[in-house]
């Protein structure tokens, strides 16, 4: 019995070194607190903070704000990711505080600062791909999901963008990322319309399923009806909740 309790226990050890997530013991400038975050990352996070209160303020347009951001990979976009992901990313990781996530440490909250996304580049580095899908005229249209966040609003006619509503040390702003991965700040909407909640069909259900991680990675999936601004028009989305 102490034999096999010692082997479980070493075994546990092993596990548990291997996955556990170890934190940043400098603090580097920009990083957020208690993250794994290298000091390029942290300094790409304090571009981004440094930009927004100036765009806050007025000092600079919305576009002026895209345009710094492209140029330094410096848009911050919500993730779940796996351990590896810190290799091969410029990222801020720290634990998810979804129970179902903290089993073995197998997966995380984090940052990524990028310029544009590819979601096959992501999903390959070890990020996890928190899918938002649309129907699209029947349709299912995939988009670049944030952690758990879902499109306030859609617009564009060819290229379908999707319209999020963010905040950062008390700062609100509008962001939006389209189906080919385009990030841009933008200026408050003229029109804001709230999101209603529909019950889900069993076609988008059944295609959100074939895109997620894996079926214990939500809590919930949730399906709403989205204003589309160009079409003036309502489509439904479906996204997943990892935790309440």
């Amino acid at each position: 019995m102490k034999i096999l309790f010692f082997i479980l226990f070493f075994h546990f050890v092993l596990y548990s070194k291997a996955q556990v997530l170890t934190y940043t013991k400098e603090d580097f400038p920009g990083c957020p607190e208690n993250s794994q975050c290298s000091k390029e990352t942290g300094a790409k996070r304090e571009k981004f903070n440094d930009a927004l209160k100036l765009f806050s303020k007025k000092e600079i347009s919305s576009n002026e704000f895209s345009a710094k951001m492209l140029e330094k990979d410096a848009f911050p976009f919500s993730v779940f990711a796996k351990k590896e992901a810190l290799t091969k990313l410029d990222l801020a990781l720290w634990e998810s505080q979804c129970k179902q996530h903290k089993l073995g440490q197998i997966y995380f909250q984090g940052e990524i600062f990028v310029k544009k996304l590819n979601l096959e580049e992501l999903k390959n580095s070890g990020v996890v791909i928190n899918p938002v899908l649309i129907d699209r005229n029947g349709k299912h249209v995939l988009l670049p999901g944030l952690k758990g966040e879902y499109p306030i609003l859609l617009r564009g006619d060819k290229i379908l963008e999707s319209i999020y509503l963010r905040e950062e040390d008390g700062i609100y702003y509008f962001f939006s990322v389209d189906e080919k991965g385009n990030m841009k700040i933008l200026d408050r909407p003229k029109e804001l319309i709230s999101a209603e909640s529909i019950e889900c069909s069993k076609e988008i259900k059944e295609s959100f399923l074939k895109q997620v991680e894996n079926t214990t990675f939500y809590d919930g999936i949730i399906c709403k009806k989205i204003y589309h601004l160009t079409k003036k028009s309502w489509f439904p989305i479906v996204y997943g909740v990892p935790c309440y």
